[in-house]
């Protein structure tokens, strides 16, 4: 092989890998429609598979939980004490908060 055989070679070559870089191949396409629609659907189908398997669970769960909210309720009822308030200790209660909090003379003097 001569000189310009060799850089003949090379030149064909680099043309023939620069074709090859720049026709479209049907791999880009399927990894284009893969990342389009076989991922999404796949993270559809998983978000769904997980929901259904964690639904039963979590009613469970919030059977569990209403029950053990109602004996607290009950026995909370039970131990606390009920009490109540007369009218003139609310008044007075109020009269504090007036003058406590600043408000002043329930009155305008002027």
């Amino acid at each position: 092989m001569t000189h310009e055989e060799h850089e003949l070679n090379e030149t064909r070559e680099i043309e023939r890998l620069y074709y090859k870089l720049n026709t479209p191949r049907s791999r880009s396409r399927l990894c284009f429609l893969f990342y389009l629609f076989i991922i999404p659907l796949f993270i559809i189908i998983g978000g769904v598979t997980f929901s259904l398997s964690e639904l039963v669970a979590s009613q469970e769960a919030e059977i569990g939980n209403a029950q053990i909210e109602n004996c607290h309720r009950k026995k909370l009822f039970e131990l606390l004490p009920t009490e109540t308030f007369a009218f003139g200790n609310a008044a007075l209660y109020s009269f504090g908060v007036y003058t406590t909090i600043g408000y002043g003379n329930l009155v305008n003097l002027n």
